[in-house]
């Protein structure tokens, strides 16, 4: 006991003389961990600043920041998008759910999200209005779990650590793009496999000073973000077998809360030359009429209309007018079934 304290007194010094080094380091690091975060939450930017919509997420590799309230740009068009403090493009509302409350959680990549589009004009937000006027007496939630490039494993890990909490009656899942995109591997070989490495990074993730100097390294060591020089574009990010799995992932989600799921075959202005796209498309066909859920062609109603080009914003994202018509077909849809009671 006497050799400890002996031992504690010797380094002593050298344990005050620590702390006096990491105080003003830990008073500075708060400092401007409040002054960034200030920053990043009182101001609007447009894309291509030092300043990003985005912040990186060990499962979800990224997801959209919450509170924003941010003006982006497209093709000279400018939209505005916000998010709540769960960092979903949609209003704030609570995890629990009113007696006579119907929740749609919505997922899917930039079409889901809305690219192009201010808030109240994605499809989201368009089949929340009709339908509350087709529902009156039922307070109606449709949420955007969308963010740009996306892929179905995304969605489920959103889905599992936030939309769960929603209580949603309905899914709505609209992953057709990003899945096939070929990478160097599959989403799901990008994840660590230690919890304890995803808790440290998800801490740090949240730090706005982490994420200001994190940007400054990455911009100095790579400023053309290029690639690692073994880097091949070996694999689809989501595997057909996988995405077929992951569906019936959320056709279990539904089924466990009595409720259902929408698979979204998204349309497109111009023919796609990825072979991949429609198998997945087939996938997800066949995996709603096997559970008894509903499959809704997009693309074949937008090849219906005569007026097919004017719909888009470019080669896939709808434009306001693209958008209604999904709605309205989503809104068809659910009513056929009478998934709203």
């Amino acid at each position: 006991m006497i050799r400890r304290l002996r031992l504690f007194l010797t380094f002593r010094p050298v344990l005050r003389a620590l702390l006096v080094a990491l105080v003003p380091l830990a008073v500075f690091s708060i400092f401007m961990e409040f002054r960034i975060a200030a920053y990043v939450a009182g101001t609007a930017r447009v894309r291509g600043s030092d300043w990003t919509e985005f912040r990186p997420h060990p499962t979800m590799f990224w997801r959209l920041r919450p509170n924003l309230d941010v003006e982006l740009a497209m093709r000279g068009e400018r939209f505005r998008v916000s998010t709540n403090s769960q960092g979903i493009r949609s209003p704030e509302v609570p995890f629990r759910k009113g007696p006579r409350t119907w929740r749609a959680w919505c997922l899917g990549d930039s079409i889901t999200y809305g690219y192009g589009v201010d808030d109240d004009k994605t499809y989201e937000s368009r089949l929340q209005a009709k339908l509350q006027q087709l529902h009156p007496d039922r307070q109606i939630q449709v949420l955007n779990g969308g963010c740009p490039g996306w892929t179905s494993f995304q969605a489920r890990e959103l889905t599992r650590s936030v939309g769960l909490k929603y209580q949603p009656d309905l899914y709505i899942l609209g992953c057709v793009y990003a899945d096939p995109a070929y990478e160097d591997k599959p989403d799901s070989a990008r994840v660590d496999a230690n919890p304890l490495v995803r808790w440290f990074r998800l801490a740090l993730f949240r730090s706005e000073f982490y994420m200001f100097l994190r940007q400054r390294v990455v911009r100095r060591s790579n400023p053309q973000g290029l690639p690692p020089a073994d880097y091949t574009l070996a694999t689809p990010r989501v595997p057909p077998e996988e995405y077929r799995e992951i569906l019936n992932w959320f056709v279990g989600q539904a089924r466990a809360s009595g409720g259902h799921v929408v698979f979204l075959n998204l349309g497109k202005r111009d023919p796609d030359p990825h072979p991949g796209y429609d198998q997945l498309r087939r996938i997800a066909q066949e995996v709603a009429r096997q559970t008894g859920n509903a499959w809704v062609d997009v693309d074949a109603m937008f090849k219906e209309r005569p007026d097919r080009a004017t719909l888009f914003s470019d080669r896939i994202h709808p434009n306001v007018q693209g958008f209604e018509l999904m709605a309205e077909a989503l809104a068809q849809a659910i009513q056929e079934k009478g998934w709203i009671p």
